[in-house]
């Protein structure tokens, strides 16, 4: 047998690979293969790539040594006093709690500011794409009343005309005018987007050869709304241009590639047609994604059946600025298996001041420990919630407490994407096989019994990634294979190694002393350590507070 090396798989699977061609040894499992192995392979290679680079691939475990030794402290009461606080709830303010130097800081942000710390302070990331913290940021929008009036009108011309389709042409001229004001004049950006969405439209088009066949028979009508149409044309290109170089809009970006789709795609009277792009709509799509454009993303989650890409797709639409899109991605990553990054979205979700997300709370997730005196309370404190000036709950956590969250996924281990090992888990504790061990009427044996059946199921749901693809599988079911491939190894190399701050992973008392006596526990564990001092909160935002703090005064 030739020489070979090893490749590791974001749950734990090592493959084999034959030094001298490179080829991966996989398992056909006697079906026939050959038809995607090379595409499979490079996504296996890709996947050992991202958990070879992960931005924590250096972190430093702090071990809890169990052994009482001559001359240093013993660690048993520190041990004591994290062991105990899984046997209730977490106590409101005592999981990753805010410093009086963090609190300090963003209370100076202003609201977009706000938004983009608590993202920061999450832990959650964006894993189909690398988003640049300048795609946190959207261009400012004119104050002027009259340029936002202008804006309000237009759009809402624009969608009174498209609902008269053919009979819309005049409101498109109106929505057309002032839309054009506010985006001229206002160098409102927004007011850009429409203007140019609507200028290459289905909906505008329809309106146009409306006006036409009221005179079909007048040339010089045909003429100039030929004229006009082509005009439409160029003002779009030239308006998503202009917003990418001057804020290298990802929604601009998304803009020309719908434009694009529209000329490939769309059969409209031929006496009419469109003016021609220089970059390719393949191009254009891959900056849209990169630049974090609302469309792409939003557009990628609504048109794949995969809870975890549709749930990860949703999260970076949350994380670009839209709140009500982290309902969404806790519902699919909660789905997926992937437990605590989904109750983590939701949480997050609660503190931007999504309503639905709030009400999600009172109505938990599939997975979240069944506790309705709790649950009442919540739907009392929904009732009126105390939301900051800018619509916000930044301080969640000292008003409710969060949830024990019980996952087989962590950092540089994500094994159940399927939703495997929880489906199953959570079906024998409603059937009663199996107690769940954060009742408070759970007992030493009764969680020894979950650990032990947790154990069972995690290698039972694993993906074999052992075995090559089969032939008879359809392009689409490899693409979506592949794709949850590389959002497994990018999970894997981006989940904090110290979890979610609000959703605190749950361990046994049990199993944490197991853990313990082995001398295996990472004192970095504790989810009482506050979320500032963590692995993942970034080193320059941490800068900023303590530099803050300085100048302000504050000590801790």
């Amino acid at each position: 047998m030739s020489e070979t090396y090893e490749i590791y798989m974001p749950n734990g699977i090592i493959l084999d690979v034959e030094k001298e061609t490179n080829k991966i040894l996989l398992d056909d499992r006697g079906a026939k293969v050959g038809k995607y192995t090379q595409e499979y392979s490079k996504a296996l290679f890709e996947a050992d790539r991202i958990l070879r680079n992960s931005p924590y691939i250096n972190y430093q475990p702090q071990y809890l040594d169990p052994n009482l030794n001559t001359g240093q402290r013993s660690t048993l009461l520190e041990f004591k006093d994290w062991q105990k606080i899984y046997l209730k709830d977490p106590i409101k303010g005592a999981i990753a709690p805010w410093t009086k130097a963090e609190k300090a800081y963003f209370h100076s942000l202003d609201g977009e500011g706000r938004y983009n710390y608590l993202v920061k302070r999450s832990g959650l990331v964006c894993t189909p794409v690398d988003l640049k913290d300048s795609t946190l940021t959207r261009p400012k929008r004119p104050k002027e009343k009259r340029f936002i009036n202008a804006y309000e009108q237009g759009m809402k011309d624009y969608k009174e005309a498209k609902r008269l389709d053919y009979k819309g042409y005049d409101l498109f001229q109106k929505a057309i005018k002032n839309l054009s004001y506010a985006y001229e004049e206002g160098k409102d950006y927004k007011a850009g987007l429409a203007l140019a969405e609507l200028g290459y439209s289905k909906d505008y088009f329809r309106a146009i050869i409306g006006k036409l066949d009221q005179d079909e028979n007048n040339e010089a009508l045909l003429d100039k709304l030929i004229n006009e149409f082509l005009k439409a044309n160029y003002r779009s290109i030239r308006i998503y241009e202009e917003l990418i170089e001057k804020y290298d809009l990802g929604d601009a970006y998304w803009g020309l590639y719908v434009y694009s789709r529209k000329i490939e795609d769309t059969v409209f009277d031929d006496r009419f047609y469109f003016v021609q792009l220089e970059d390719s709509s393949e191009e254009l799509y891959k900056n849209a994604f990169e630049h974090g454009a609302y469309g792409a993303f939003g557009a990628k989650a609504n048109t794949i059946y995969s809870d975890l890409i549709a749930g990860e797709y949703q999260l970076c639409l949350g994380i670009l600025g839209n709140k009500k899109a982290f309902y969404d991605a806790a519902i699919g990553l909660s789905d997926s298996g992937l437990k605590s990054r989904g109750f983590q979205a939701l949480w997050l979700g609660v503190q931007l001041g999504d309503k639905k997300c709030l009400e999600r709370l009172y109505h938990p997730l599939y997975g979240i420990h069944k506790n309705p005196l709790k649950q009442q309370l919540i739907k009392d404190f929904a009732k009126n919630p105390p939301y900051d000036k800018y619509g916000m709950l930044p301080f969640l956590d000292e008003l409710i407490s969060t949830e024990w969250i019980i996952d087989s996924n962590e950092y540089d281990f994500i094994s159940d994407v399927d939703n495997g090992v929880m489906r199953t888990f959570l079906n024998e504790i409603d059937k009663g096989k199996i107690k769940d061990p954060r009742d408070v009427d759970s007992t030493p044996e009764s969680r020894r019994e979950f650990d032990k059946r947790m154990s069972s199921l995690i290698p039972t749901y694993t993906r074999g990634y052992t075995y090559d693809v089969p032939n008879h599988w359809s392009e689409a079911d490899v693409e979506i294979y592949l794709e949850e491939l590389y959002l497994q190894a990018k999970l894997a190399a981006l989940t904090p190694p110290q979890g979610y701050p609000n959703a605190p992973y749950y361990f046994t008392p049990e199993r944490l002393e197991w853990i313990y006596k082995k001398g295996d526990l990472d004192a970095k564990l504790d989810p009482r350590i506050p979320a500032i001092y963590r692995a993942n909160f970034p080193e320059e935002l941490r800068a900023k507070i303590q530099a803050y703090a300085k100048e302000h005064n504050i000590k801790e």
